[in-house]
């Protein structure tokens, strides 16, 4: 079965994809708006957030400027080494993301303080912090995901790349329709999480089966 997919099978692929997702946006931020309105839940929201951005944006540079030309360079010239070098470099990236989220879930009430110093009524800093828990997590499966997504692009696997994000959408709208009213705003961090966690398993069957992605404990 044909994996890879042309140039214009991808651009078409793409733009249908952001079209739907677009559309999906919409309808959940009217759930977000419809359940939570303008409130102290959504403010504590939209300021944890960007963390997702940060950490997708990161892994997006870090694959573009400094792995990818060094793995197509290996990959010409020894496959298994280039496979062995591709493994290491999955296992550095979740290792100082894991880190990251770590610290960030350590010192998210100190954030707070820092990043979103209008937030003076104690309750919304507590909300915030806890918020900035649930979305490190989120953030660290984007950056594996992000991670993944470069190595299929690489390789000229454009579908799913463009497919899986769709999932995401879904997922927070799920959340917030099934959980708004037992676990308020937490059902939005709830559902995101939730369509990367998917994400993240489809991501890594796939890119073992038909990437060459090879799971080991090698840092070297």
């Amino acid at each position: 079965m044909k994996k890879t997919q042309s140039a214009e099978v991808a651009s078409v692929a793409f733009a249908v994809a952001s079209l739907l997702s677009k559309i999906l946006g919409f309808v959940r931020d009217l759930f977000l708006s419809n359940y939570f309105g303008v409130s102290k839940s959504v403010d504590a929201l939209s300021a944890t957030l960007p963390i997702n951005s940060i950490f997708q944006n990161i892994m997006t540079s870090a694959i573009v400027v400094s792995f990818i030309p060094l793995y197509l360079e290996e990959l010409s010239n020894n496959k298994e080494k280039a496979r062995e070098e591709l493994s290491t470099a999955f296992n550095i990236v979740v290792l100082l993301f894991f880190i990251a989220t770590l610290l960030l879930i350590i010192f998210s009430h100190q954030l707070v303080s820092v990043f979103v110093p209008g937030f003076k009524d104690e309750l919304t800093q507590n909300l915030t912090s806890k918020l900035i828990d649930f979305v490190s997590f989120s953030g660290f499966l984007w950056a594996v995901v992000g991670f993944l997504y470069g190595l299929s692009q690489l390789h000229k696997h454009f579908l799913i790349t463009a497919i899986m994000p769709l999932f995401i959408n879904i997922s927070i709208i799920l959340g917030l329709v099934l959980f708004h009213n037992t676990l308020g705003i937490y059902s939005y961090v709830l559902g995101l999480a939730s369509g990367l966690l998917i994400q993240a398993g489809v991501m890594l069957y796939y890119s073992k089966k038909y990437l060459g992605l090879e799971f080991s404990l090698n840092f070297n």
